[in-house]
């Protein structure tokens, strides 16, 4: 089911290396991994910075990684309508360092409602390129889906 924006690729074979990812589930199912792996089942959908939901909260080192992810948990729960201030304001709150990029709140959110229209059909992985380093924006996002959806 693509999006018609290019950011959705479809299910392919795993890679030989596999996808670390386990217990694939049906509708409802939304995980997260790497924007290069290729999920078994389900559809892959970019969460990076290509993507509207990419973090606009630079990370200029790894030290930054827990401020900059509490910020982004912050913004994707703020309204549509959060000015530039606000999200300076809170990205000093939560003490990032690096640049922060601009928030297009209605893009975004158009964008997560097209995610979730997905995942009420089949399984979804939200794919950034940082996952498995450590801490990422997109489980702030999985946590937003699923509260929507009721899982």
């Amino acid at each position: 089911m693509p999006m018609g924006d290019g950011t959705v690729i479809p299910a392919l074979p795993a890679r030989e290396h596999g996808w670390r990812a386990t217990g694939f589930g049906g509708a409802g199912w939304i995980t997260v991994g790497l924007a290069s792996d290729r999920p078994k089942d389900g559809m892959m959908i970019a969460v990076d910075r290509s993507s509207p939901l990419g973090n606009i909260f630079e990370m200029v080192d790894e030290g930054c990684r827990e401020p900059v992810c509490e910020a982004y948990g912050r913004l994707i729960r703020a309204p549509l309508s959060v000015s530039r201030e606000q999200v300076l304001t809170l990205a000093r709150e939560e003490g990032t360092k690096g640049r922060v990029r601009m928030w297009d709140g209605k893009k975004a959110m158009a964008y997560l409602n097209k995610i979730e229209n997905v995942a009420k059909h089949m399984p979804v992985v939200l794919g950034c390129h940082c996952t498995g380093i450590g801490r990422c924006h997109a489980e702030a996002i999985k946590n937003t889906l699923e509260m929507r959806l009721n899982i």
